[in-house]
């Protein structure tokens, strides 16, 4: 069931992203697979990457080179930080959002940056409810 509903989110994002909206909706989606599926993170990141390179003009590779990057920092600061709050989550997404957009995208509008947090914010609660038992690499601060 989690290999089919991420595949899904994946899917609908590279979608939105390639034919709909110059927005990173596949971003998004890669730092939820991130967060509540770690093991199989890579895996679709990549491949994502690969598939968004593909629907888009861009050099082959080198949207999965950035996400695996994105990846890899989303392990760091989940072995550093406590992970049990939705907040930290916001600010990572927000702060990666901003770089995909400034290197990809040559965009700045804080508008656009103020809605993308929003829509993660409701993406990041919908999917926390939808696989709760992904909780479970929560720690206790001190």
């Amino acid at each position: 069931m989690k290999i089919f509903f991420t595949s899904l989110i994946l899917f609908l994002a590279i979608l939105v992203e390639s034919v709909l909206l110059p927005v990173p909706v596949t971003l998004m989606a890669v730092v939820l697979i991130g967060i509540f599926v770690p093991e199989l993170a890579p895996f679709y990141a990549f491949f994502a990457g690969l598939a968004l390179d593909l629907f888009l003009p861009r050099l082959l590779g080198v949207d999965a080179v950035f996400f695996l990057i994105v990846i890899l920092l989303e392990r760091r600061y989940q072995r550093k930080v406590h992970t049990g709050q939705i907040f930290f989550y916001l600010i990572f997404l927000l702060a990666t959002t901003i770089v995909y957009s400034m290197i990809f995208y040559k965009q700045w509008d804080p508008v656009r940056f103020a809605v993308i947090l929003v829509i993660s914010g409701g993406l990041l609660y919908t999917v926390s409810r939808i696989l709760p038992e992904s909780d479970k690499r929560k720690r206790l601060s001190v």
